[in-house]
């Protein structure tokens, strides 16, 4: 079966101040596959959780240190940011 590149991904996004909110987004950097680590957002290509990035944001740690723990592509790191900016700007 081939991978549609702009699959649909379902992002959730929890937050004291906004409460919970899920919305389905198309992605280039990340790909969420219900068959593929039971169906967590990876960034593509790879076995990195997406979340793992928020993770190292959220304790002030770089992307030079995500990347450094988890080879990925430093362009989609940023592209993933990009999308998420746009999804949350109104």
């Amino acid at each position: 079966m081939s991978a549609n590149p702009h699959r649909l991904t379902s992002l959730t996004l929890d937050s004291k101040v906004a409460g919970k909110f899920k919305r389905e987004f198309e992605s280039e950097a990340v790909v969420n596959d219900p068959d593929y680590l039971w169906g967590q957002t990876t960034f593509r290509g790879t076995r990195t959780l997406a979340s793992t990035l928020f993770e190292y944001l959220a304790e002030g740690k770089t992307i030079d240190d995500f990347i450094a723990d988890f080879p990925t592509d430093r362009e989609k790191v940023v592209q993933l940011l990009v999308e998420i900016r746009e999804l949350l700007t109104p």
